[in-house]
C-alpha cells in the first residue's frame, strides 16, 4: 500500500480545527470566568484536590471513541467540539498544576 493512500486529508479539516481551537479558548475563558466568579474554592480540602482536567481528559476521550464509532460531519464537528472543550479544561488545570506552588 502506498504511504498517500493511507493519509487520505478531511477537506472540512480546517473549520475542524478552527472549532476545536474556539472550544479550547472558550472553555478556558469560562472556567477562568467560574472560578474567579465563586472566589476560586477549594473542593476537596487538606491535601485532597478534585481536578478538572480528568472530565477534560473524558471528553477527549468521549471525542476520540465517537469518531471512531461513527462517519458523518455532524459527528466530526460533535467531535471537534467536546475534544475542544475536554483540551481546554484540560490545559487549565495542568496550568494550574504547573505553576501551583507544591511546596
Amino acid at each position: 500500500m502506498q504511504l498517500r493512500a493511507l493519509f487520505l486529508r478531511n477537506r472540512q479539516l480546517n473549520s475542524l480545527l478552527e472549532l476545536f481551537l474556539v472550544a479550547s479558548v472558550s472553555s478556558i475563558l469560562v472556567i477562568r470566568s467560574l472560578l474567579a466568579a465563586s472566589g476560586y474554592p477549594q473542593l476537596g480540602g487538606g491535601n485532597l484536590h478534585i481536578a478538572y482536567l480528568l472530565w477534560g481528559g473524558l471528553l477527549m476521550l468521549v471525542a476520540l471513541v465517537v469518531l471512531l464509532a461513527f462517519l458523518g460531519r455532524r459527528i466530526q464537528l460533535l467531535a471537534a467540539f467536546l475534544g475542544g472543550i475536554g483540551f481546554g479544561a484540560f490545559l487549565d488545570e495542568l496550568g494550574k498544576f504547573i505553576t501551583h506552588d507544591t511546596n
